[in-house]
C-alpha cells in the first residue's frame, strides 16, 4: 500500500543526507518538490471540502428553519380545514333533518321516483316547464302535457318530460277550470 503523502514527504527528506551523486539528489529534489505539490492540493480540496460543509450547514438549518414554519402553517391550515369540515358537517346534518322533515309527507313512491331520477342527472330531478319548454333539456313540452300540468289538479300525478325524463312543474299561472265562466263575467263586467 501507497504511504501517506507527508510520510513520503518526510521519508524523502531523510534521504537527502544518503544520496551520493547530483542527478539521484535532483531527482530526491524533484520528488520532494512534487509531494510538496500533491499535499499542497490536498490541504486545499480539505479546505474547499470544509468550506463546503459551512455552506452545506448553514443552507441545512436554514431549510430547516423553513420545514418548521412550513410545518406550522400546514398545522394551521390543517386545524382550519377540520374545523370547516366539522361546521360543513353540522350543516349537512341540519340540511338533512330539514329535508327529511319537508319529505315526510310525501308518498314513498313519489320519494322513490325523485332519488332514482335525480342519481341519473347529477342530482337534479325537476324541470321548469316555461314558453313551453322544458328547460332540463331544451325540448317542447307536448301540449297535453302542458294543459294537464297547467291545470288546477287534486290528484298527485306525477307528469315527466318525453325527453329527458325529469319531472316537470310549472309557475305559471293555473288556468281556469271554467274557462267560459272567466271570460263571461269579464264580458259582464263592461256591459252596462
Amino acid at each position: 500500500a501507497p504511504l501517506p503523502r507527508a510520510v513520503r514527504h518526510g521519508h524523502y527528506r531523510d534521504q537527502t543526507g544518503a544520496v551520493k551523486t547530483n542527478e539521484a539528489y535532483k531527482a530526491l529534489l524533484h520528488e520532494i518538490a512534487n509531494a510538496e505539490a500533491e499535499i499542497a492540493k490536498a490541504e486545499d480540496r480539505q479546505l474547499e471540502i470544509m468550506v463546503s460543509a459551512e455552506e452545506t450547514d448553514s443552507r441545512l438549518k436554514q431549510a430547516e428553519s423553513i420545514l418548521r414554519q412550513d410545518e406550522q402553517l400546514v398545522g394551521t391550515i390543517r386545524h382550519d380545514i377540520q374545523a370547516k369540515n366539522t361546521a360543513k358537517k353540522k350543516e349537512l346534518e341540519a340540511a338533512l333533518a330539514e329535508r327529511e322533515k319537508a319529505v315526510a309527507p310525501i308518498p314513498d313512491d313519489l320519494r322513490v321516483l325523485y332519488d332514482r331520477i335525480a342519481k341519473r342527472h347529477n342530482g337534479t330531478a325537476l324541470a321548469h316547464v316555461k314558453d313551453d319548454q322544458c328547460k332540463g333539456c331544451g325540448l317542447r313540452v307536448l301540449p297535453h302535457t302542458l294543459q294537464l300540468l297547467t291545470q288546477d289538479h287534486d290528484d298527485e300525478e306525477v307528469y315527466r318530460c318525453e325527453s329527458c325524463g325529469l319531472i316537470l312543474y310549472s309557475l305559471e299561472p293555473l288556468t281556469a277550470i271554467n274557462p267560459d265562466a272567466a271570460s263571461g263575467s269579464a264580458a259582464s263586467a263592461t256591459t252596462p
